[in-house]
């Protein structure tokens, strides 16, 4: 659908770690983090979430209305 955003996110178990990547769908703007599986799937969903937008903020990007909405609420956070 034209002019849609999304979050997508992509969770890949390493051993004792969890990597987690979001991708902007929009821009294709990529943030990483690796963070432990006892965390839980919320958790670094949020974590790379917050840092997608620190990525996007510091290349000078707007930050979505929805994403700032999602990252206060902790609600809305999908996987896709």
């Amino acid at each position: 659908m034209a002019g849609e955003r999304a979050v997508i996110f992509e969770f890949l178990r390493v051993g004792a770690v969890v990597g987690v990547t979001a991708v902007d769908t929009a821009t294709g703007v990529e943030a990483s983090i690796v963070g432990a599986p006892a965390a839980g799937e919320p958790a670094l969903k949020r974590l790379a979430l917050r840092k997608l937008t620190y990525v996007t903020a510091r290349r000078g990007g707007k930050i979505l209305d929805d994403v700032k909405q999602m990252l206060d609420t902790g609600k809305n956070i999908a996987c896709h």
